[in-house]
């Protein structure tokens, strides 16, 4: 990882009974004080390679940007995910199309099996059902 300060950090161990990591180097409190509130990144690359998802999971990184499509019809363009408790939900900038035909600037689609039929990263497509109602009622 790079931190916003340019420092690099490299895991030691990961405890993942407390979600706790140890970075090389980081030997004491005082050094990990040094840490505290700094951000950490890592390039999409490093963390296709390092993560493993399940089945119908994604990276936000690669949901962001999608096109939603119902019934050969755009929706929309995925601009963000917000997480709530029971799921998460895109947040949907509407084509302009629709908002010439005076629908929402953005609407969100809980992001489950009842509207979501098809992700398609590659072509960056998440194909939907029920979705425009959603649409019509905000």
């Amino acid at each position: 990882f790079i931190t916003d300060k340019k420092q690099e950090l490299r895991i030691e161990t990961f405890n993942s009974k407390n979600n706790t990591v140890k970075f090389i180097g980081i030997d004491s409190v005082d050094d990990a004080k040094k840490l505290t509130n700094r951000q950490i990144f890592t390039s999409k690359e490093d963390t296709k390679k390092q993560c493993k998802l399940d089945e119908k999971q994604y990276f936000w990184f690669d949901i962001q940007n999608c096109k939603i499509i119902e019934n050969d019809e755009i929706l929309g363009v995925v601009t963000d995910i917000q997480r709530m408790p029971l799921s998460d939900y895109l947040q949907i900038q509407t084509s302009e199309e629709l908002q010439d035909k005076k629908y929402s600037d953005i609407f969100l689609l809980p992001y489950i099996d009842d509207f979501i039929i098809k992700v398609d990263i590659e072509d960056k497509i998440i194909y939907v059902k029920k979705a425009k109602e959603i649409l019509e009622a905000s």
